[in-house]
């Protein structure tokens, strides 16, 4: 199993921002990973950002958007290589109550 596994790497940033005097706070986050098997060349990516709207002290909507992407290198055999690209895309909303 030790032969076919290898170290991978996972990076990831995030930012929130508070707009001063508003109702509005500003998200933004990136992460990027490779693969943990040997020979791969897998590498996902994902971008992330959203909005929240504090519509009372203890209400908040939120709404997001994401994009997920995957670059893949598959060796079916020992000459055949397939590539593979895939984006994946999210939208959402969700509300958030604090008592």
């Amino acid at each position: 199993m030790q032969s076919v596994l290898d170290g991978n790497i996972k990076f990831g940033l995030g930012v929130e921002y508070q707009i001063p005097y508003s109702i509005v706070q500003l998200r933004g986050g990136a992460t990027f990973e490779t693969s943990p098997l040997d020979n791969n060349s897998t590498l996902t990516k994902l971008y992330s950002g959203g909005v929240g709207l504090f519509l009372f002290e203890s209400l908040r909507v939120d709404f997001f958007g994401q994009l997920f992407q995957s670059k893949k290198d598959i060796y079916l055999y020992d000459s055949q290589i397939v590539k593979t690209e895939n984006n994946i895309y999210k939208l959402g909303m969700g509300l958030t109550y604090r008592y």
